[in-house]
Order: structure tokens, then sequence, then C-alpha cells
């Protein structure tokens, strides 16, 4: 076959789609892209043509319209509540001028009213607004079926990425500039998803791509284009840090070469991730430690070991925030990022699990021993620590004799103290993390001041620090850490207010990546 029977048969398939429907099998779908290969360029104006009519008729058709309609009804009967809950003084629009939050530019299915609400508020919103139900139903139903079902725009881009990868790109740059603040989450997510594989994006497309990480409409009503944003900038700035980053430990290494290989899937940098925070815990529990060591008399060795903890604890804050994307799309993935800036992972968070044991142990052979001074009956002080639980009570009784109803032999009453240890370290668990995470804060706040470190480092040491320039950035994750768990674990707080802290530790955490990812890529 000619180039221009190949060209014919190619036009014949794009046209088909004008029907709005992409399921194309298999077979389908490899035989489209194969004739883009084989007509190249040269058919590339035509295809240009054929997308934006397949948009033009996309953006016409009844889901989208329908769609907006819903939505439109959704956000009035918000803005509705809104005013009402702002009357009643229950929220409090934020003024002009403490508004830092930008008006939404990528999204044109969001619209932008003129009040603007402090993440708490939102909650309060969103909780206590009066939606008819099936209204609400219906926007889930319209934004999920946009983040599960495949558009034919998605199919006539990548035909064209693959005809001009840099054609293409200048024609998605011409068409974000023109439609800036109107833009269709649906056409970013379909342009997301063809462009991800390359190599060689210029910086003003990721000057996009950051602009829609940062949008918190679309990451509160589209997530799947904030994630696929996410995505390509985690692996251009990991590409960006090989480049400029030298390895000095095997973790370092360990990234290092998945992105020489070019392996980096969601899998794979979740594995890494996890393994490092594990490590960074551990990394910030020895710092911690040298608090203890600051009187000893070989200060070389003190000396070198703060050295060495600060300069690990450095190397690593960059990539962990990089791939951080990664655990942000967890449920639990932003307490254990907290967790972990304050070493509450792995060994160390083992260790001090251990020794919340250990004490509710004492505790509970303290009642035991106390109730026998008293002539209190183990049976009432087990009752008390079962807190309610009728199988744990039976069993624990198991051990006592069935007459006296006191215990026959030390083991058995060891026994028991070891099972009731658990419902007890449960029932202080927080109120001792609590406690915990306000002391390691306090530790951590004061080594990394640089009065502290000064005192200690010589020069060369604290100008090699200093020129990492991220001491005060892992104050403020510290800071922002401690605030969420504080209000996570507090008893006296809202599920409004626990919601709110662990949004703002998100947006806190996404604001500082992103200014990580600008300084890779610049």
């Amino acid at each position: 076959m000619e180039t221009n029977d190949y060209f014919q048969e190619l036009k014949g398939l794009l046209c088909r789609l004008e029907n709005l429907n992409p399921d194309l099998s298999v077979a389908e779908r490899a035989h489209l892209f194969e004739l883009a290969v084989q007509v190249g360029e040269s058919g590339f104006d035509w295809c240009v043509n054929q997308f934006e009519r397949l948009l033009a008729l996309y953006q016409k058709s009844p889901v989208k319209h329908y769609g907006k309609a819903t939505l439109q009804e959704y956000f009035e009967e918000l803005e509705r509540n809104a005013k009402l809950l702002s009357a009643a003084g229950e929220i409090t629009p934020l003024p002009a001028s403490a508004d830092k939050t930008p008006r939404p530019l990528s999204s044109a299915l969001v619209p932008y009213s003129g009040q603007t609400f402090s993440i708490l508020d939102r909650c309060k919103l969103l909780n206590r607004a009066a939606i008819a139900q099936p209204l609400t139903r219906a926007v889930d139903a319209f934004r999920r079926r946009l983040e599960v079902v495949d558009t034919v725009l998605e199919l006539a881009l990548r035909v064209m990425w693959i005809q001009s990868p840099k054609r293409t790109e200048e024609w998605i740059l011409l068409y974000l500039k023109a439609n800036d603040g109107n833009q269709d989450p649906d056409v970013i997510r379909d342009i997301l998803r063809v462009i991800s594989g390359s190599r060689s994006l210029s910086r003003e497309f990721l000057g996009w791509a950051e602009i829609w990480a940062a949008d918190e409409a679309l990451q509160e009503y589209w997530p799947n284009v904030t994630t696929g944003s996410d995505k390509l900038l985690c692996v251009y700035a990991l590409r960006c840090w090989h480049r400029k980053c030298t390895i000095r430990n095997g973790l370092l290494a360990h990234l290092h070469l998945l992105v020489e290989q070019n392996s980096l899937g969601d899998e794979t940098l979740m594995k890494w991730l996890s393994n490092t925070l594990e490590n960074f815990g551990e990394c910030v529990q020895r710092f911690m430690t040298l608090e203890n060591e600051k009187d000893s008399q070989d200060r070389q060795w003190l000396q070198t070991a703060l050295y060495l903890e600060l300069n690990r604890i450095c190397s690593l804050y960059r990539p962990v925030l990089i791939v951080a994307d990664q655990l942000l799309r967890q449920p639990d993935g932003a307490n254990r990022l907290a967790m972990a800036f304050l070493g509450l992972v792995g060994k160390g968070f083992e260790a001090w699990e251990e020794r919340v044991r250990k004490l509710a142990e004492k505790v509970i052979l303290r009642s035991f021993l106390y109730g026998l001074k008293t002539g209190r009956s183990p049976l009432d002080t087990i009752r008390k620590l079962t807190f309610g639980d009728l199988a744990s009570f039976n069993f624990a009784c198991s051990q006592l004799d069935l007459i006296s109803q006191q215990f026959d032999s030390l083991p058995q009453r060891d026994r028991v103290v070891e099972f009731l240890g658990t419902f007890y370290a449960s029932y202080r668990r927080p109120q001792l993390l609590s406690v915990e995470v306000a002391k390691r804060y306090r530790n951590m706040m004061r080594m990394l001041h640089e009065d502290y470190i000064s005192n200690i480092l010589n020069a060369e040491q604290l100008q090699k620090i200093q020129q990492n320039g991220v001491l005060r950035e892992i104050s403020g994750m510290v800071a922002a850490a401690r605030h969420f768990l504080d209000h996570r674990r507090a008893l006296q707080t809202s599920l409004e207010e626990m919601i709110a802290s662990e949004m703002e530790f998100v947006q806190e955490t996404r604001t500082r990546r992103l200014a990580v990812i600008r300084e890779m890529l610049d």
C-alpha cells in the first residue's frame, strides 16, 4: 500500500470516532496507531483539524451538557448554603487581603464565586450544607464517569503525538493559552495521558503541570488530573535531581539506579519511599539521641556524629518530598509522612510502642497489688480493664480460681497482666503519643536551630550544612507534622477539625513539594 492509501484508511478510522464512542478493540487501536506511523507528519494538519472537530462535538455532547448543568446546580446550592451559614456565624469568608488563594486557572467545570473560605470552613460547609441527596449522587456519578470512561479525544491526540511529538506539543501549548481559565479537566487528563511517556517536554509545558498540581479546585473535584500532573512532575524532577545531586548513601544510590533504568512506576517508587521513610525516621531518632550526648567529653565524636546525621537528613529531604505524592494518595499517607518527620516510624516507633506496652503492664500489675491491699477482687479489676468486652473478660476470668476468685499462682497473674496490657495500652496510646510528639517536636526544633548547630560544628561543617539550604524547610515540615498529629488525636477535636487538619498538612506538603520541584527544574 502507498502512503496515500494509509492516509485514506486513517481518515476513515478517525471519522468513525465522530460518534464519540472510544470503545475500539485492542487490534483496532493497534492498527490505528500503526497507520499513524505509516502516514507520518504528512497527515498532521488534517489530524489536527479532525481533533478540533472531535473536541467541539465532545463538548456539545449530551453527557457534557447535562453534566455541566448538574454541577452548576450543585455549586449554586453550595453557594446558597454558604450564605446561610455565614449569616448564622458558623463560617466566615476570608477577607480580600487574607485570601492568598488565586482564582482557579485550569477548570472550566468548577465555577469561581467571589467568597473564599479557610479549609476548616470549607469542611464545615460540605458537612452542614443541606443539599438534596439525588443532586449529590448525580454529581458523584458524573465525576466518577469522567474518571473511568475513556474519550475519543485521547485516541485522536495519541495519533497526532505519534505523527509529530514536537508539533503536537506546540499545538497543546497554543490551546492551553487560548483557553486559560476555561480548560476542561477531561481534555487536561487526556493530554497528560498521551504525553506522560515523553522524555523531552518543554519547561513551558511543565509550568502548566505545576499550575494543575497546585490548583486546589482540581485537587478537590478532579483528583485524577492532579494525580497525572504530580506523576509527570515527579519523573522530570527526579531526572533533574539525578543530574545535579551526588550519591551519599545506599538509598540515594538506589534512586539513581531507578532513574537511570527509567523504572519510575508507582509501585517501584512507593517501595523506595516506604524504605526511605523508615530510614529517615531512624535517622531522626539517632539525631535526637545526640541531645543526651551534649555534655559528652568526646567533643570530636559528637561533632562528627551530628554532622553526619544532619547531612543525611538534608540529602534525603528533597527526594522524599519529590516522591511524596505517592504517599499522599494513600488513605493514611499523610499520617505516615508526618510521623516520619518526627522519627515515629520503623524501629524507633516499635521501640516506643514496646515502652508503652511495658508501662501498661506495670500499671495493671500495680492495680492488682493495690486491689490485694484494699480487698478489691481481681474480678472487679478485670471487668474494669476489659472495657465491656465480654469475650476478653471471660478469657481473663478463666485464669482465676472459681471459688475464691483469686489467682492460684503468679504465672496466671502474669498471663492476665500481659493480656490486659494490650487493652490499657490502646486506651492510653493517644495521650501518650501526644506527649511523645510534643517532646520530639521540642527536641527537633532545638537541635535544628542554627545557634545549637553552630556551637557544635566547626566552621567548614556549618558552611556545608547551610549551603544545602533545607534546614528551615525541615523545621517547617516538622512544625506542620506536629500541628497535624496534635489535632488528629485530640479527644476534644471535632470530625470537621480532624479532616481540616489533615487537608492543611497535605496542602503544606504539596506546596513545599512544588517549591522543591521548581528548584530542580529551573
